[in-house]
């Protein structure tokens, strides 16, 4: 079985700015309701994301067997020619007499890119070792895997601000409705 990405993207961080400013809009040229329809869908998102985040302690560890392990190099900044180093690493494992395999190593890409190289080196180390040990595994779902589950998670800030942002959006547009 072939695991889908549980990384999150890019796009998904531009299409959740993208969506508070359309609302941040769309409240200035006086449409609440649609402002307070589009908060409410966006907290909703921000929260199955956050209760995601949350239910990593849940996970459970297994043995795994590393398949592959490189390094790939990315333009992080073409105006000065930085780089991002990201680790490209695959593994395989068993849950419950079924084999899967798996690539993530945790649930935000942000936590495994790293401008210094040196500072890669040492972490590639350390995923090669940790996959060795044991991944971990989601009970409900056997096909979604990571290898660190605590983290630093630099990425779940977006989530947080996203439900207060909402809240605020919605506050607003309710007073719009009341009182305008």
């Amino acid at each position: 079985m072939q695991k889908k990405n549980l990384w999150i993207s890019d796009n998904e961080f531009f299409l959740l700015g993208l969506g508070y400013a359309t609302s941040t809009v769309i409240l200035y040229i006086q449409f609440p309701f649609v402002t307070i329809c589009i908060s409410v869908a966006l907290a909703w998102y921000c929260l199955v994301k956050i209760k995601k985040f949350n239910n990593l302690e849940n996970w459970i560890q297994c043995d795994s067997v590393l398949i592959s392990c490189k390094t790939l190099k990315r333009i992080y900044s073409s105006r000065n020619m930085s780089y991002i180093y990201l680790p490209d690493c695959h593994y395989k494992y068993s849950y419950n007499g079924q084999e899967y395999r798996g690539n993530n190593i945790s649930l935000f890409a942000r936590d495994s890119m790293m401008q210094d190289h040196n500072e890669h080196y040492q972490f590639m180390r350390k995923i090669k070792y940790t996959i060795k040990k044991g991944i971990y595994v989601n009970p409900d779902n056997p096909e979604e895997s990571v290898v660190f589950r605590n983290m630093s998670f630099k990425s779940a800030p977006i989530y947080q601000g996203g439900i207060i942002w909402s809240v605020i959006l919605i506050i607003i547009g309710c007073i719009q409705i009341v009182f305008f």
